[in-house]
């Protein structure tokens, strides 16, 4: 089950609210932290290459199983997406994670050191100096 609304941010197109295979559940998302079970937890995924992602994905720290995040979408240099990611599965898994970018020339970003508490993140940046954060991001 794919929802995919679209809405401008930064005068950018961004999709928001993509629903994810069991990483998500119909629970409406916030940039606070979750306090229920099955909450989803919102984190915004912004690209400052100057190339496009075509396939984002998330791993348990421990475990090579990588996760599709985008399915067919395109996030394209300086844009960003929203994803909801449901909170109890990730919490289930450790909440530790690696994510993974490949960009249109075939090239791939893996954040992985230190993992990444996707519980906790809010905000990953990719581009010369990735990063990721717990804050909402502006806008």
């Amino acid at each position: 089950m794919t929802m995919k609304p679209y809405l401008a941010w930064g005068g950018l197109s961004a999709a928001a609210a993509i629903i994810i295979g069991s990483f998500v559940s119909p629970a409406i998302a916030s940039w606070t932290d979750p306090q229920e079970e099955n909450e989803t937890v919102r984190i915004r995924f912004q690209n400052d290459y100057t190339r496009s992602i075509f396939s984002l994905a998330i791993s348990p720290r421990r475990i090579d199983d990588w996760q599709d995040l985008l399915g067919s979408d395109i996030v394209k240099s300086s844009e960003s997406i929203d994803l909801e990611l449901n909170y109890t599965e990730l919490r289930n898994r450790g909440c530790e994670y690696r994510i993974r970018a490949v960009y249109s020339d075939g090239s791939t970003t893996i954040l992985e050191d230190p993992p990444y508490n996707l519980c906790r993140i809010r905000h990953v940046k990719f581009g010369a100096r990735p990063s990721a954060n717990p804050y909402s991001p502006e806008g």
